[in-house]
């Protein structure tokens, strides 16, 4: 259900009242610039007054009044421009922060439902749009306001007669356009809005994406698909500044009528002696000041309407409810030894198609269990709901006792490393994607994780060494070396449980044999759930877990499994044996053959990508 446009006013309006002594000044400087204006009129009015009745006495005075009034209206209109700037960047920055800090709280599910452009419109345009309302349409309403006010008030007071002749064929005219306008328009910047995220989806994917791009020559259709989008946002954007040139077009109309209605009848007026010529000059300044009020409540009225819009897509993030959530009575999880137990977890993304049925198992504390099966079994689900990314619908997962549910989630995860299968390193130093989970580690404790993953020499070797920034993805360093990065980076946090998910998938034989080095140094003394195609990684687990179709149905060793002949036997013979050269090596070198293959070979040494 969509909250209501006064309903999302009140709530943008909570953040802009926490600056009510700034929205107070501001209010002051509002007023007395629209006095200032206001002034200029009557001035001029009693200059040429006297100059047509011959008093040419302290024109200077006049002349001074006006350069003086003209410099204050310079400097009140600067700070006006600069303190409601000023304030509506500290209210986008300080909603920008709210929306950004919800974001990481949300949960996995919110990321698998929402588009990638959707979410950086919200902290990039949406935002933007909202800082407009606040800096420049809520100080146009409120100059408008008071322009308004008083020049009908100074035109009541000038000429009764013209004034309501002049009010009766502008206002009308100039709000039936202005209306107009914004019920044509509205809908346009609804439909901007989707397209320019789709844009911006499309600009994405072509970034991540750029290698399988490149290498299926598929730039052509990105292209067309940007070109398409690229056109409609083009195409929106036309017909806005045709209807804005339209409504243009009808004020210039409209106020040359008006124009001419005045000096038709205020001439008339002049000639019978009831008005004079500085009047009737004055009078047509203040015409003209009601356009531009009356134009501005229309063009507010899109302003407020467009971040309204802005302000909905903010709100329902900001309201959007961690499907994983922590308890008021949650506890932090002291150091565990990791035992970790599965009792009968049922689980899916949607409730009605469950992944996990009725999953129960054991490890015991450093224990070394594989998770096999063939795709769809629910080996990485089952992994996700280890860390709480997800919540079972049904069961429950304890480590050491606690039920995952009780414990704050921070002191959870701070137990739990991960190495997945697509490394991403971010786009920072090697030092700082590898004490990314320890921010406060020193040099001397990123050198010693290096050290264990078999990366050190290789970093060590660059001309920058620990300082050399590497791209979005790691796109300066090999398959190997970033996965030894990430090892390392899940060694410096000393993690307890350990998960890897398929983490020598894809990379070539050679780096195989380094990365099986350095995982076998990672896995020392901690529980780890390793999910893996690779016979010789599979060979680190003390026992390995069969899943299929969302149930546990084998349980053993390597052996064991195999001389029951029943699914790891199938899958094995089906997956593993395919690969006869890297089958057939992995069988001949035991662990111990490859720990001494090893050793033999320099710890750094480069790999090619």
């Amino acid at each position: 259900m969509k909250t209501k446009p006064q309903g999302l006013l009140r709530r943008l309006f909570r953040y802009v009242l926490a600056y009510k002594p700034q929205l107070f000044v501001l209010a002051i400087i509002v007023v007395t610039a629209s006095l200032v204006e206001l002034i200029t009129p009557l001035l001029a009015r009693d200059v040429i007054n006297n100059v047509v009745g011959g008093v040419a006495t302290n024109l200077w005075l006049y002349a001074l009044a006006l350069v003086g009034l003209m410099i204050l209206g310079g400097i009140l209109s600067f700070v006006r421009s600069y303190l409601s700037e000023l304030m509506a960047q500290r209210i986008v920055y300080k909603m920008r922060i709210d929306l950004y800090r919800h974001l990481q709280d949300l949960s996995y599910s919110f990321y698998d439902k929402t588009d990638v452009g959707q979410i950086i419109t919200r902290v990039t345009s949406d935002m933007d749009g909202i800082g407009r309302f606040l800096s420049l349409d809520l100080m146009m309403i409120m100059g408008s306001s008071v322009t308004l006010a008083l020049a009908i008030s100074i035109l009541l007071s000038l000429n009764l007669k013209l004034t309501l002749v002049t009010a009766l064929t502008i206002i009308p005219i100039v709000s039936i356009a202005s209306l107009s306008f914004n019920k044509f328009v509205r809908p346009i910047f609804e439909r901007n809005w989707i397209e320019t995220s789709a844009l911006n989806t499309i600009v994405q994917e072509t970034v991540s994406g750029f290698r399988i791009v490149k290498a299926l020559g598929a730039e052509e259709d990105l292209f067309r698909k940007f070109d398409e989008r690229s056109r409609r946002v083009f195409n929106l954007g036309l017909r806005s500044t045709k209807l804005m040139a339209t409504t243009w077009s009808t004020m210039g109309l409209v106020m040359g009528l008006a124009t001419a209605l005045i000096f038709w009848y205020g001439g008339s007026e002049i000639f019978g002696g009831t008005l004079m010529i500085g009047d009737l000059l004055a009078f047509t300044m203040y015409s003209s000041m009601l356009i531009w009020p009356v134009l501005s409540f229309g063009m507010v009225l899109i302003g407020y309407q467009n971040a309204m819009v802005s302000a909905r897509r903010t709100f329902e993030v900001l309201d959007a409810e961690p499907e994983v959530k922590e308890k008021t009575s949650a506890v932090d999880l002291p150091p565990i030894e990791g035992r970790l137990a599965f009792e009968d977890v049922y689980f899916g993304y949607e409730p009605q198609k469950p992944v996990l049925k009725g999953v129960s198992f054991e490890v015991k504390p450093g224990e070394k269990v594989a998770l096999v099966g063939a795709t769809g079994s629910g080996k990485s689900t089952l992994i996700k709901l280890i860390p709480r990314f997800y919540d079972p619908q049904k069961g429950r997962i304890t480590i050491d006792g606690y039920d995952l549910r009780d414990l704050k989630i921070d002191s959870l995860r701070r137990q739990i490393g991960i190495v997945h299968q697509d490394i991403f390193l971010f786009p920072t130093t090697i030092r700082e994607n590898i004490a990314y989970g320890r921010s406060n580690a020193s040099m001397e404790e990123v050198e010693r994780a290096a050290k264990v993953a078999r990366i050190h020499d290789f970093i060590a070797s660059l001309p920058l060494g620990y300082e050399t920034p590497v791209g979005e993805r790691g796109v300066t360093l090999s398959g190997g070396q970033r996965q030894r990065i990430a090892i390392a980076r899940a060694l410096i946090i000393d993690p307890r449980i350990l998960i890897l998910d398929d983490s020598t998938s894809s990379v070539d034989s050679e780096t195989e044999w380094e990365i099986y080095e350095a995982l076998k140094e990672l896995v020392k003394d901690r529980t780890v759930f390793i999910i893996t195609q690779r016979l010789s990684t599979l060979r680190l687990a003390d026992r390995i877990i069969v899943l299929e179709d969302g149930r546990v149905v084998e349980s053993g060793t390597h052996e064991e499994l195999i001389s029951k002949e029943g699914v790891y036997s199938r899958l094995y013979r089906s997956q593993y044996l395919g690969f006869a050269g890297l089958e057939s090596r992995s069988q001949s070198e035991s662990p111990s053959r490859l720990e001494s293959k090893s050793e033999s070979k320099s710890e750094g040494s480069r790999e090619e990508d």
